[in-house]
């Protein structure tokens, strides 16, 4: 009896939803004859400030934080490399021609939170020229726990590299005098497949001037065998080796 009562009603259900004076009707709004054109927003010159910021901004305001004790500052950075070198481990794996890349925090176990006051283990990346491989130094504190060869890995250039890949661009023969006044930059590169450079630490520099900075020369430069591959204009000025 009680499930055909319930059938009854989901009949007598159905039979008033259908009935159109029983719907309520949903009005919608009219739409906009004319598109909204977003607001233009400018923002401010380098100059004015790093980073930009939209102008004629208001109601800005400044929340004060402070560090969370234990956590790595770059303040430290130097203080970490300098222990790092003087472990004999991380010497032999690095040799005696190599560059720092960067440092970074080790993420913690998610199964057990770390400590406020806890030192917190950091990875710093070198590039060992005379071994032509990545190493990654774990140190804690002052002590190295951890020296790792990363065979076949090229992590991004680091500042240290970058200088030294210009300055050894700069000294090249090939170097027109005129490139001594443009702004260089220097990024990543992969030595080519079958060549005595592939797998070594190979960047790209190229030299270019105000205002579009467009790339007028530029050089391969082979950090892992300390010299220059190639120094050319660019293929847009008529390159040539």
């Amino acid at each position: 009896m009680e499930r055909t009562s319930k059938y009854l009603l989901f009949l007598l259900c159905m039979a008033v939803w259908s009935f159109p004076g029983c719907r309520r009707e949903t009005k919608q709004s009219p739409l906009p004859n004319k598109v909204p054109i977003p607001p233009a927003i400018e923002f401010t010159k380098v100059d004015e400030g790093w980073p930009p910021r939209p102008k004629g901004r208001t109601n800005e305001s400044y929340v004060s934080w402070t560090q969370r004790p234990g956590t790595f500052a770059e303040s430290q950075e130097a203080g970490l490399r300098q222990a790092a070198l003087q472990d004999t481990q991380v010497r032999a794996a690095l040799g005696d021609r190599f560059g720092y890349i960067t440092s970074s925090e080790v993420e913690p176990d998610k199964a057990r939170p770390r400590g406020i006051t806890e030192q917190i283990p950091v990875v710093l990346t070198f590039y060992s020229y005379s071994n032509n491989v990545a190493v990654e130094v774990q140190i804690t504190g002052q002590k190295v726990e951890k020296v790792n060869r990363r065979e076949g890995y090229q992590p991004p250039e680091g500042a240290e590299e970058v200088k030294a890949a210009i300055a050894l661009a700069l000294q090249d023969q090939r170097a027109a005098e005129s490139v001594r006044n443009m702004r260089p930059t220097a990024i990543l590169t992969y030595g080519e497949s079958g060549r005595e450079q592939q797998g070594h630490r190979v960047l790209h520099v190229s030299f270019s001037n105000p205002p579009d900075y467009v790339p007028q020369y530029y050089a391969l430069v082979d950090l892992t065998a300390n010299k220059v591959l190639v120094f050319s204009r660019t293929a847009e000025n008529g390159g040539v080796r």
